[in-house]
């Protein structure tokens, strides 16, 4: 099972090039993206808030987010997956923005 995980990470053999390429495309402040995911984040509600701070704040597993929400794992994998593509439309239409 170990070795399956380790498939599934991403290879990253030169840390520096990463950094300079994060640092050539997003700049210091994420060239907006992160202040665009704040707002976009702080525009959700609901289920789909709480998913995702169950997920990425606490670390949550589908599991424990489907019984606390009392939803199915597979519930849990659809809202998950409908809200991050929700964020990525929103952040990219505030990163676009003039």
């Amino acid at each position: 099972m170990s070795l399956r995980k380790a498939k599934r990470r991403p290879v990253l053999e030169n840390l520096e090039l990463a950094d300079e390429v994060w640092s050539r495309l997003a700049g210091d402040d994420g060239g907006g993206y992160f202040d665009a995911l704040r707002e976009c984040l702080e525009s959700l509600e609901g289920r789909a808030r709480e998913a995702i701070e169950l997920r990425y704040r606490d670390d949550r597993s589908r599991t424990e987010i489907g019984q606390l929400l009392e939803i199915g794992e597979d519930g849990v994998k659809s809202l998950l997956r409908r809200t991050r593509e929700l964020l990525r439309r929103c952040v990219e239409k505030r990163i676009n923005e003039p």
